[in-house]
């Protein structure tokens, strides 16, 4: 009876390692996955910047032609051979 009882008691020693080492792979996979949401954010993050920062110069660079076109009336006739 206590021959049963130990080997049912290692049986579920077992199991429960078992599950220790698959949480700790979860875990690891878990940190892992974590660290690779941080560095897409980091990258999405500086792409929307790099986007931001094409639109304000988009917007400068149409208002300098916009100026440009209304001060000189030769720009405006040559847009048609562009």
């Amino acid at each position: 009876m206590l021959d049963q009882v130990q080997a049912e008691l290692e049986k579920e020693r077992e199991i429960l390692s078992a599950f220790d080492e698959e949480i700790a792979e979860l875990q690891a996979a878990v940190k892992t996955k974590t660290a690779q949401l941080a560095e897409a954010q980091l990258e999405m993050s500086k792409i929307n910047h790099e986007i931001e920062k094409f639109r304000r110069d988009k917007e400068v660079t149409q208002r300098a032609v916009s100026l440009m076109e209304n001060e000189h009336d030769w720009i405006s006739n040559q847009k048609q051979y562009v």
